[in-house]
């Protein structure tokens, strides 16, 4: 079969390399760093013969097949084959194994049109691809046409699992997101989980990455040059229930046209509720909605705690705490506000930085500002937020450029967009917005030291609102 002759071929090449060491070369990796011995590396190849035994030259068919003699810390390659169906049913992986797809020159290729693919149309596993352990490794690996989540961790530990170089492309219609990547952490402490250098892209019912912590549970994780783009689903979704804790990075990832199907998929979201913990870095994100995909509750970024009037209040927050650094950030072209902070909770702490970003053409329809911030309001009591903002561009707004309502009893939001108390250095540039270049509703916002392109700054001002803006720059500090 030419299946067994592309193996062949493989095995003259780097394969040899890999096989020596026990693990295929990776993207930025070192082969050194493998499986151990040829008898801990066994294969898998769409199109093989039936009845293989696993090895390099005689593959098995289908994962089940590895999956049945593959102990504990080894490694599965995934050729590349001839046919032009996918490797079809899921496989649950054991602690320590490594799932390696290699490309037909027999590299682990970044490339998803050179990667193995990988589906599940069976009943196994529910019908997610992938089910994790601990300490696993995903590379090189293409998920299409996902019925159920791709790579899944629900019932396990996955603390140590690295997922890179993943590409998952479409699925099924459905009524509720279905995740390239699903992580469900009931207790426990979750350490060193990360994905990155990944491609999610292509399906109105398709989400990205689904971070989900209960109980008394916490987890740590890093989200690195992941790129998303025509996906109904967010790319990112961080939700903490009950007391756990969320700690996450979001590195050089970028998004475009995320809310498809008429969603509300804000393309970040750390969702808060009951008394759970988030600590969030953004760093260095692209976001932009070239489509203008999604409803008018769509926004760029979104952080959410949990509070009335919304329904269900078992899940109302009472003690969270969010503290969510943004830097170097871009969100251009959004649905509607391009961030919006939002502290429904009672007793609840919102810590904001927001340092080097640009949200551009924002079409606000929820609160009112290209940056968006609900502080509280009349049915939450005890909570406070903290707000600084530096050398950000907030321009061309449809409404306004910077909008804040505090609509609890007294003030309870800080707001520092220059020369305030938290010690911001302003430099901001807020401009070119349809309605003004502030709204503020029951606030007191100190914005000193920004530029308003040359002109008094226009405040709508409602209740007790106070915007102190003077000194204001005398040049724009990044001229076009």
């Amino acid at each position: 079969m030419r299946a067994m002759e592309d193996v062949k071929g493989l095995l003259g090449g780097l394969l040899v390399a890999a096989l020596a060491a026990g693990c295929a070369e990776s993207p930025g990796s070192d082969p050194a760093e493998g499986a151990g011995s040829e008898t801990s590396a066994f294969y898998v190849q769409a199109g093989a013969s039936e009845g293989g035994d696993g090895s390099a030259s005689n593959p098995f068919s289908s994962l089940s097949g590895a999956a049945a003699v593959a102990p504990p810390n080894a490694t599965i390659f995934v050729l590349a084959g001839d046919a032009e169906a996918p490797i079809d049913g899921g496989i649950r992986l054991q602690p320590g194994q490594k799932l390696i797809g290699l490309a037909a020159e027999g590299r682990n290729s970044a490339d998803p049109e050179a990667m193995p693919r990988l589906t599940n149309t069976t009943d196994a596993l529910g019908g997610a691809v992938i089910q994790l352990a601990e300490r696993n490794e995903i590379s090189g690996i293409h998920l299409v046409d996902l019925r159920s989540h791709g790579i899944v961790a629900s019932t396990v530990n996955p603390s140590g699992t690295k997922i890179q170089h993943v590409a998952v492309t479409g699925a099924a219609e459905s009524e509720e997101i279905i995740w390239s990547i699903q992580l469900e952490v009931p207790s426990g402490a979750v350490k060193d989980v990360s994905v990155t250098d990944s491609v999610f892209r292509d399906g109105r019912d398709l989400g990205g990455i689904q971070v989900v912590h209960s109980g008394e549970s916490s987890g740590s994780y890093e989200f690195a040059r992941n790129d998303f783009s025509d996906l109904g689903g967010r790319a990112y979704h961080l939700q903490s229930r009950d007391t756990s804790r969320i700690d996450a990075e979001i590195l050089d990832s970028s998004a475009d046209n995320i809310g498809r199907g008429e969603r509300n998929s804000d393309s970040i979201l750390p969702h808060l509720q009951n008394r759970s913990t988030q600590n969030i870095v953004v760093r260095n994100y692209r976001f932009q909605n070239t489509n203008q995909e999604g409803s008018p509750s769509n926004c760029g970024l979104e952080a959410f705690i949990e509070g009335a009037p919304f329904p269900n209040a078992e899940n109302y927050c009472d003690g969270c705490e969010l503290t969510l650094e943004i830097v170097d950030s871009v969100f251009e072209q959004p649905v509607t506000d391009g961030i919006q902070l939002v502290n429904f909770g009672s007793n609840t702490h919102l810590d904001v930085r927001i340092r080097g970003s640009r949200i551009i053409g924002a079409n606000p329809q929820q609160v009112g500002g290209g940056l968006s911030l609900l502080a509280q309001n009349a049915d939450n009591a005890g909570s406070r937020t903290t707000l600084l903002v530096e050398n950000t561009d907030i321009v061309d707004s449809a409404a306004f450029g910077f909008a804040l309502s505090d609509q609890g009893e007294g003030h309870t939001a800080t707001v520092d967009l220059g020369g305030g108390e938290l010690g911001s250095v302003g430099n901001n540039r807020i401009l070119g917005s349809a309605s003004g270049e502030a709204q503020i509703i029951n606030g007191q916002v100190i914005a000193k030291n920004n530029w308003w392109g040359g002109a008094e700054p226009h405040a709508d001002l409602q209740g007790e609102s106070a915007l102190e803006a003077d000194p204001a720059l005398d040049s724009d500090p990044r001229p076009n």
